[in-house]
């Protein structure tokens, strides 16, 4: 059972788990933050053996070193592991040489059964369109090879939490796997591209402020609803056409229960259509007006508070639903959204 724990500053809002969380009067150090967060250990190795006593080929065990509690299994020669004191030499490495960032949040999340391990830095408060935007670096990486040790800047819109990529897929962003070849000189040139996030961020207010200005038409509504629901239910049961012209199925059978299935398929997506428009998207218009901006906010809400997440390994719902938002399709979810919206405006976020 993975031990979940998050250390937070309490001026940057509330958190999910209810359990093993430290608050933070104020901003600190690396060094509070990782202690608040239950990230000050570091990872160990271990072979592994078959019943019969023989050692497992290739294959290392990772484990916690202050409680012995296991990680994951990864390759014993093309692992490189990343320690939790790997992501707070990060963001020591950026906060150096970018003085509007400090440490916000960390901790460990329970991914079915193995954990990973994140940290985030503020870089920085916007008021984007009347609302306030807490500007985040966020970092993670894992101990079972199904994630790589990446950064990226998203952020967090304070009236609703829903969180969103503003810089997805450019220079802001770095995604390293634990096998890459001379991986420490991959890391320090993200580093590098990371360091002036802040600066990054207010471009971002630029583009937003700007996307205010953009109506949001039917096309790109459309586009938007297919990407969250997913696209409209086509008849795809099979038939042929009579001399007469008219297309008669194969089976009436095979007709009925096709039928049947279409119909429920397609009442399930209305009726997922249905929420989205009228506790998503009609709110953000109301809120903001009809643009771009609104609709973006709209998917990311969805994507955090809607989509469907996999309860797994005792986690709560809602800690699988920020484990969804963080790694799972959620976050994939938002990828496209933001790639939906900047193909719209002709413009890139960075």
């Amino acid at each position: 059972m993975v031990t979940q724990s998050i250390g937070y500053v309490k001026s940057e809002g509330g958190v999910i788990l209810n359990e093993n969380v430290q608050a933070l009067e104020g901003y600190a150090n690396s060094e509070a933050m990782r202690a608040a967060a239950g990230l000050d250990w570091d990872v160990h190795t271990s072979p592994l053996y078959l019943h019969n006593g023989e050692r497992f080929p290739s294959r290392v065990g990772l484990y916690r070193s202050d409680n012995g509690e296991p990680l994951g299994i990864v390759s014993d020669t093309r692992y490189s592991i990343d320690p939790p004191g790997r992501l707070f030499a990060i963001g020591d490495a950026i906060t150096a040489l970018d003085e509007g960032a400090r440490w916000s949040t960390a901790g460990v999340i329970n991914r079915g059964g193995l954990a990973a391990v994140w940290a985030s830095l503020h870089i920085g408060d916007l008021n984007i369109a009347g609302f306030e935007h807490h500007n985040l670096l966020f970092m993670s990486t894992d101990y079972d090879g199904r994630l790589t040790l990446s950064a990226r800047p998203t952020g967090v819109r304070v009236i609703c939490q829903n969180t969103f990529a503003w810089a997805l897929g450019s220079a802001a962003a770095f995604s390293i796997r634990h096998s890459a070849a001379d991986r420490d000189n991959a890391i320090d040139q993200a580093v590098e591209l990371l360091q002036g996030a802040t600066e990054r961020a207010r471009r971002f207010k630029s583009w937003a402020e700007t996307s205010t200005q953009q109506f949001a038409g039917p096309e790109i509504e459309t586009a938007m609803e297919n990407l969250l629901v997913g696209d409209p239910i086509e008849d795809r049961r099979k038939g042929f056409v009579t001399p007469q012209g008219r297309y008669v199925l194969e089976s009436r059978t095979d007709a009925v229960k096709a039928q049947a299935k279409i119909e429920q398929q397609q009442k399930r997506r209305q009726r997922k259509l249905e929420v989205y428009r009228d506790e998503y998207r009609t709110p953000e218009y109301e809120i903001g007006g009809r643009n771009i901006l609104s609709l973006w906010n709209s998917a990311t809400g969805w994507a955090d508070h809607q989509g469907r997440v996999r309860k797994v390994a005792g986690a709560t719902v809602a800690e699988a639903r920020l484990n969804n938002g963080m790694f799972g399709a959620g976050s994939q979810l938002k990828t496209a959204a933001t790639r939906l919206v900047v193909e719209a405006t002709g413009r890139s976020i960075e």
